[in-house]
């Protein structure tokens, strides 16, 4: 029986994507990897920071570098197998004439994106499929959590107020970036990307605020994203951490809060990793296969043909049914998809 190079490898490289959400879909993969190789050198390289600061404290990886530090092709060199974290086609410009790399297959739409790197290493290690793949794996420090404690020091503390993270971003508005871009065309911010138009996240906030008083906004984002804050009407509920954290900060902030409201972004799959409740919103991107993962009980998914075309009453009564005094408690809300 011919043994595959993975089974044969004492020595793994994990090529770790750009995307934070790339990165993260990978991560019960790699447990699963750790445990059927637990002998295993097994390193990571990461190609952006944020990848990296996502796999900062893994425990299954002994040592991770930085692609900007380390040239990938140098170091691929000393091991028996490289393996990329996502497909192929999108990390090929940095393993091209590395014969040790692993062709990771195209995504099969009939799973989540999730259990595509865990499929692969089954495919590869055959005796990793005595071990199920679990939930996404994120770490997060002693140092992490002093620190969200210092950023939400303007919160006030107890059990008063309802603390609701606010993603308004997205990839698209990450990259682009400029604000005048937004101003000139909001068109762009409905249909074609993965967020709600900032003026119905303004609305939505504003009526909130304004009826539930102990309800309270963290906005997290990227510094890319820091004009997002600037759609909002002033307010003192509303704390603005756009691009005040990495990704373990970001973490533990999420951690603090007792719902995330977001779209389909790298966030959501960090709220996913700290177990919080959610409620998605999402347009043409499809849930089942790059929504929350895996889908909870405190999960509530609003989908619509078109961003443009979700109310901002449906996500308020959506919002209203997480908060401690309404009818149906937070808890209990159903994992039930809106669509239209």
């Amino acid at each position: 029986m011919t043994t595959s190079p993975l089974q044969a490898a004492e020595k793994i490289l994990l090529v770790a994507p750009h995307r934070l959400g790339d990165t993260i879909f990978a991560t019960p993969g790699i447990r699963v990897l750790r445990q059927a190789k637990p002998h295993a050198q097994i390193d990571a390289v990461a190609l952006s920071a944020l990848s990296h600061e996502l796999l900062a404290h893994n425990s299954c990886i002994n040592t991770l570098y930085s692609a900007e530090e380390q040239p990938i092709a140098q170091l691929a060199a000393e091991y028996d197998a490289v393996l990329p974290l996502q497909n192929i086609n999108k990390v090929s410009e940095y393993l091209k004439d590395i014969p040790q790399v692993l062709m990771f297959p195209h995504y099969e739409s009939a799973f989540h994106y999730s259990e595509n790197f865990y499929r692969f290493v089954l495919q590869q290690l055959p005796s990793a499929a005595e071990f199920p793949v679990g939930p996404y794996e994120l770490n997060v420090n002693a140092q992490d959590k002093v620190d969200a404690d210092r950023l939400l020091k303007s919160i006030p503390a107890g059990p008063g107020p309802f603390v609701i993270a606010l993603h308004m971003g997205c990839h698209q508005i990450s990259k682009k970036g400029q604000r005048f871009l937004y101003k000139l065309f909001p068109f762009l911010m409905t249909n074609d990307t993965r967020s709600w138009s900032f003026k119905r996240f303004d609305q939505l906030v504003q009526r909130l605020v304004m009826q539930h008083p102990s309800v309270h906004f963290v906005l997290t984002g990227s510094s890319s994203e820091g004009f997002a804050a600037d759609a909002l009407t002033a307010h003192p509920n509303i704390l603005n951490l756009i691009g005040k954290t990495n990704v373990g900060q970001l973490a533990a902030v999420l951690q603090r809060c007792q719902l995330v409201l977001t779209g389909d972004t790298g966030p959501m799959h960090v709220a996913c990793a700290v177990e919080r409740p959610m409620i998605l919103l999402c347009g043409k991107t499809d849930p089942a296969q790059t929504g929350p993962y895996p889908l909870r009980n405190h999960h509530r998914i609003i989908q619509k043909d078109g961003m443009d075309n979700i109310s901002v009453d449906e996500v308020y009564q959506a919002v209203v049914r997480y908060l401690p005094d309404a009818a149906t408690q937070r808890d209990s809300v159903s994992a039930a998809s809106t669509t239209g």
